[in-house]
């Protein structure tokens, strides 16, 4: 359907009352919960002004006081620590002294801040205490300011009477640090307590949550009475977007169709043109007919090249030629046939033309059996070299069923137990005997392990991938399977 204008406007107002009746109940829980927030506020601050409270920002300036006040208890009682692990040094009772010096300053210091919260209300305690804690401090810094110049006058002539003198006063002014360090200490735990945990300080960060929730409510509650006209405007904006690319499409298709056509055309011509046209192939295969391969084996061998011959391609030259005592000095062609170039449009011309040369290997291979002696090999690829140089064809194949053990009077790869691919491969470049096999596709198959060593066939392996490299051919399978792909 088509919007226009109106339809628009329309659609528009439709969507903002639809958005707004969703957006009402929650507006409402917004509403109740921020005024729950504001009440909230104005009963602590009615509270606040009762007690005469101090303000936020006071208690703020308490804050960084009693973050400092915490870093002073943990170094009073430190020093505390040091003063009372002195004492218990010298009687040599190990851990004990520790736990018993720390359990002594931190029983102290508590038992101060319990005294101040059970006078909380009397002022002059807290004044009290501290009045004795600065004296003390005073009076034993005074004490050790002495012995300070004590040192500095017998300096370098230190006698017995120097210790005497000094010792008095420690003992004097020890007591009076600690005592004023341990006071030091419960005074201090006191303020950081008092400062973080005051009824005040509660009060100002009950009030400061419930402001912002209050705020938060108050955006909640604008953001949606608000949303009503964003989404109708996303709306209103999505719908143009989508005109403006139907109508982009609707230009797109009315140039480009003509053109799609146009190609489906030329396509459709060419198609007709070339249809059932492949790569021209050249297909030759070798099948031993010697003894080294069994009956059973010269079988197998058959029903291979048989599937491959079903498998054939249109416009493919095929060969089958036997591997001989004397395959190069007279080759035995046992088939040669080739397939249509155009196989028809269901390939029924191609399935006619395989099963045609099907029939006529089976009739071949009915009086195939393995008879010769030796296995000229290499003599059966060089008549494969010639049959294959044909320039005008695309794709060459050979595909060779054999053991692959070459016997003749100038090489015999089946006798030795071991092999060196190297030394024999040296032999066959000074006779010259490597034929040309450039752009050949070559599969090694049915390559049988029958009375061998996994070295020796490993070896041959070699031997042959060596002979094709230098051929120039591409060796691309080489299996004792039977299989092409």
């Amino acid at each position: 359907m088509k919007v226009n204008k109106a339809n628009e406007q329309e659609l528009r107002e439709l969507l903002e009352k639809k958005i707004e009746l969703e957006e009402e109940p929650r507006i409402r829980k917004d509403q109740v919960e921020g005024k729950k927030s504001q009440d909230e506020v104005a009963r602590i601050d009615s509270w606040l002004n009762r007690i005469r409270a101090k303000p936020a920002w006071v208690l703020d300036h308490a804050k960084v006081r009693a973050r400092t006040g915490i870093f002073l208890f943990f170094f009073l009682v430190l020093a505390s620590y040091a003063l009372m692990f002195l004492t218990f040094e010298p009687y040599e009772i190990g851990i004990k002294a520790h736990f018993a010096s720390l359990g002594i300053i931190l029983a102290t210091a508590l038992s101060i801040d319990g005294l101040l919260v059970g006078f909380y209300s009397k002022k002059w305690v807290l004044f009290s205490l501290t009045g004795v804690a600065l004296l003390c401090l005073l009076v034993a810094h005074v004490q050790l300011g002495i012995v300070r110049g004590q040192l500095f006058r017998t300096l370098g002539t230190a006698s017995e009477s120097f210790y005497q003198t000094t010792s008095k006063l420690l003992t004097f002014a020890l007591p009076l640090l600690a005592l004023g360090v341990e006071l030091a200490a419960g005074l201090t735990l006191f303020r950081v307590i008092e400062w973080l945990y005051s009824p005040e300080v509660r009060a100002h960060r009950r009030r400061e949550k419930e402001m912002r929730n209050m705020i938060a409510c108050d955006m909640e509650i604008n953001m949606r009475r608000n949303r009503p006209k964003v989404v109708a405007a996303e709306f209103a904006i999505r719908l143009r977007q989508a005109a403006k690319k139907r109508l982009s499409g609707e230009m797109k298709w009315a140039i480009a169709l003509p053109i799609i056509i146009l190609i489906v055309i030329l396509l459709s011509l060419a198609a007709g043109r070339a249809f059932g046209e492949e790569l021209e192939k050249n297909t030759v295969i070798l099948t031993d007919l010697t003894k080294s391969v069994s009956p059973d084996g010269c079988a197998q061998n058959a029903k291979a090249i048989e599937a491959c011959l079903n498998a054939a391609g249109p416009g493919e030259k095929i060969t089958v030629l036997a591997i001989t005592d004397r395959s190069f000095a007279k080759p035995v062609i046992l088939l040669r046939g080739r397939t249509g170039e155009k196989p028809g449009y269901f390939k029924e011309r191609l399935k006619d033309e395989r099963q045609t040369l099907a029939n006529a290997w089976r009739d071949t291979a009915k009086r195939l059996k393995p008879s010769y002696q030796n296995s000229d090999v290499i003599g059966a690829i060089a008549i494969a070299q010639i049959l294959l140089d044909d320039g005008t064809v695309e794709k060459k194949r050979l595909l060779i069923f054999s053991d692959m053990r070459h016997v003749t009077e100038a090489l015999d790869l089946e006798s030795p137990q071991e092999l060196n691919p190297k030394e024999f491969l040296a032999r066959i470049e000074k006779l010259g005997a490597i034929p040309s096999l450039k752009n050949v596709d070559v599969y090694a198959l049915a390559v049988l392990t029958d009375n061998k060593s996994p070295s020796y066939w490993l070896a041959l392996k070699a031997f042959w991938k060596g002979f094709f490299g230098k051929a120039g051919a591409s060796l691309k399978k080489y299996s004792v399977t039977r299989e092409v792909n």
